[in-house]
């Protein structure tokens, strides 16, 4: 079981990860309550495959669009950056990261007394794949693969991720939404070269496959303008016991 967690702020031009607290205005790292997760049954040790597996949340951006960081925005009175937290925990991985960018000493913040380790993407402005090249150098090198996911796609639940988990392909594996594969996404870290040369956004969509992804209608919910926040709102109201707070 993970007993702290640390911040790490990495330079994406380099492996190498060098920590810089000041830059973000918080401590290098902060202990963790493990009895603080308001899980349903006890934290347990990762078992088989999950001693292997990783997953990585995304959520540097400063969300434009929307005008306010997407990763604060609360749905039922939870952010939706520890939202999706609670669901990578709940796969009970080895490791599970968060990347940070815009807003990151608020965002700490939301994750304070969870299992998991803080990764600051000092370039964020230069879009997703600057931020995710910055977490796939955190993947801790024993694992054999790692989950990739938004924090934005709000609508997803742990039995879609588990679902990920199951599929077999020595390949990457995409989720499938709305004629297009992309993430939640699985990918062997053999593949982390492959992702580290990621120059645009959208870029890891190139090492998806049709042939290799599970459906997950689900990960189309996404929230990038206002309008979709209204949406999201007004789907809260409806369906509030379905949308309770993770997990």
């Amino acid at each position: 079981m993970r007993a702290t967690a640390t911040t790490r702020t990495t330079a994406p031009t380099t492996a190498k990860l060098t920590a810089d607290p000041t830059a973000m205005g918080m401590p290098l790292a902060y202990s963790v309550r493990m009895g603080s997760l308001p899980f349903h049954s006890t934290p347990r040790a990762p078992s088989g495959r999950e001693q292997t597996t990783a997953v990585l949340v995304l959520a540097a951006g400063a969300s434009r669009r929307l005008g306010r960081p997407k990763a604060l925005v609360r749905l039922c009175g939870q952010s939706l950056l520890r939202r999706a937290a609670y669901q990578a925990l709940a796969l009970h991985s080895a490791w599970v990261g968060v990347v940070v960018g815009s807003q990151a000493k608020a965002l700490v913040g939301e994750l304070r007394g969870l299992p998991l380790e803080v990764i600051h993407a000092p370039q964020w402005r230069l879009g997703l794949s600057a931020s995710l090249r910055v977490g796939v150098r955190a993947v801790p090198w024993h694992t054999k693969r790692f989950v990739v996911l938004s924090v934005d796609q709000w609508a997803i639940t742990p039995a879609d991720l588990k679902r990920l988990l199951r599929a077999r392909s020595r390949g990457p594996v995409g989720a499938r939404y709305q004629h297009t594969i992309g993430i939640p996404a699985l990918f062997p870290t053999r593949l982390r070269g492959a992702l580290l040369g990621l120059s645009q956004d959208g870029g890891a969509k190139r090492l998806l496959s049709i042939d290799h992804s599970v459906p997950m209608a689900h990960a189309a919910t996404d929230l990038d303008t206002p309008a979709a926040l209204r949406t999201l709102r007004a789907q809260a109201h409806r369906h509030r016991r379905r949308l309770k707070p993770a997990p």
